[in-house]
């Protein structure tokens, strides 16, 4: 008797199922392939274009207001030529569940332009599936809202104004419940009111919404307000966009794709890229990157307000401590009292007013501050030498580029320790820290009240800034500690 072979699964399907099985496998690759080249260089740059000739075109026709790039994405659509600064609105911060406003990202910069234009053009962008990014649809509202609460307590307030065909009324009122939980928060930094209220001339702001889909028309300004208009440069595409080429959303997450290309870079090359086969474009685009890097000021101006400021800032209303990169203080170091350098390795002289912080760059970096900052402040440390000194210049570099995260962290823990409410140093705690090399800061009464109020001096200095959760973390607990 012969032996039986187990049944396999061939053996109990049809024939017609294995081709439609085929079939089907087939047709999902292609599907997959044809994703793929969509979202292809080429494909992404022509979108870009397509979305940026729309953002200029709402510019145009709403009395030339300026336009407001949110990062990440949003410098993209708009040639730098045309871009009067940028915004720092998280779509997280409107996630369903999830609104707030966040004191790490005040946006207050934004009132200067919107005070002198009459208004502002926010643009971003959001990928397909979606009329609207959640930044535009809740967090700027969320924002506009709890400012004109602030700003203009006795003036007839519209309340939380979103978007009907985003946001439905069960959303609307949970957002409506938790505007003045945002409002206490926002009224414990002691923000000076009376200069916002000025900068934006004593008119509240209201937002509208323009899509590639709606009507421009229906931004209607107002003596009675600011403008804040909130554009979605791309169209929401439907399933001929496939074959189309176009990429909704084509700029988001560019760190994934753009091969180190940045806006700026890509639109004073637009020509040549247009013109390179999509083969060749990762080389034409080293080929760019390359040339930037070796070009001594590497500054990015365009017409960013915020680019073309010095990479140096003052965190005002301190007199003292200022901000930048470890690049610019090295021309300029001779001019302070202390220069501290966050780096991997020490890049400065060993002379008596520089100190050095052994921080890598990321996370690994911020938990190093942490047991970092205990050398600005101990036995002998140039800080405490300092502190007999009347009118101190403390300089606070970070790594090369924009200032935005270790140096905060540094500048944070000084202002907190050194400065009163006022900006000024506190001589009681410049005496205690001069008179005795060994004073612990120990007796110093620091409260997480007093940090979020010193966060925000340095977030108006430098909106730009994005200091993590792991350095702020790592403050804290030097600070709390």
């Amino acid at each position: 008797m012969g032996t039986t072979k187990p049944l396999r699964e061939s053996d109990i399907l049809f024939p017609s199922a294995n081709i439609l099985g085929n079939k089907a496998n087939n047709f999902n690759a292609a599907l997959g392939e044809l994703k793929r080249s969509n979202l292809s260089l080429k494909n992404r740059f022509r979108s870009i274009q397509h979305d940026a000739d729309f953002v200029c075109r709402v510019a145009s026709q709403l009395r030339l207001l300026p336009l407001i790039a949110n990062e990440r994405c949003g410098s993209w659509y708009i040639p730098p030529a045309y871009k009067a600064g940028s915004a720092y609105f998280k779509s997280t911060d409107g996630h369903h569940g999830q609104w707030s406003f966040s004191l790490r990202r005040l946006n207050l910069h934004l009132l200067d332009v919107i005070g002198r234009h009459g208004g502002c053009i926010i643009v971003d962008s959001t990928r397909r599936g979606k009329s609207m990014p959640d930044a535009l649809s809740k967090t700027v509202p969320i924002w506009i809202a709890v400012l004109n609460r602030i700003l203009f307590p006795d003036i007839r307030r519209p309340g939380l104004l979103t978007s009907a065909s985003v946001v439905g009324e069960s959303e609307q009122s949970q957002m409506v419940a938790r505007l003045e939980t945002f409002v206490s928060d926002v009224q414990t930094l002691d923000l000076d009111l009376g200069a916002m209220r000025k900068k934006l001339k004593d008119k509240p702001m209201r937002p509208f919404w323009v899509t590639p889909d709606s009507d421009i028309g229906m931004v209607v300004p107002d003596s009675a307000y600011h403008a804040v208009v909130l554009c979605t440069a791309s169209s929401r595409s439907s399933s001929a966009d496939a074959t189309g080429g176009y990429v909704q959303g084509a700029a988001d997450d560019a760190e994934s794709w753009a091969l180190g290309l940045d806006p700026v870079t890509f639109w004073n090359n637009t020509i040549v890229l247009s013109e390179t086969s999509e083969d060749h474009l990762p080389k034409v685009v080293a080929e760019l990157l390359s040339k930037k890097a070796s070009q001594p000021d590497n500054i990015e101006h365009g017409g960013d307000v915020l680019a073309s400021d010095k990479r140096l800032r003052l965190v005002e209303p301190s007199k003292c401590v200022f901000i930048t990169d470890n690049a610019t203080a090295d021309a300029i170091r001779n001019d302070y009292s202390l220069v501290i350098s966050c780096s991997e390795k020490p890049r400065m002289s060993s002379c008596q007013k520089d100190l050095h912080l052994q921080c890598k760059h990321g996370k690994i970096g911020s938990r190093q501050l942490r047991q970092e900052l205990g050398k600005v402040f101990a036995a002998g440390s140039p800080l405490r030498k300092l502190c007999e000194d009347a009118e101190p210049k403390i300089l606070v570099a970070d790594h090369e580029g924009e200032p935005r995260d270790l140096s905060v962290g540094v500048a944070l823990a000084i202002i907190c320790i050194l400065c009163k409410d006022d900006g000024t140093l506190d001589p009681q705690i410049l005496g205690l820290l001069a008179s005795d090399s060994n004073a612990p800061l120990g007796s110093l009464t620091i409260s997480k009240t007093i940090i979020k109020k010193r966060l925000s001096w340095i977030m108006i200095a430098l909106p730009d800034a994005k200091p993590s959760r792991a350095t702020l973390q790592s403050v804290n607990a030097f600070l709390l500690s």
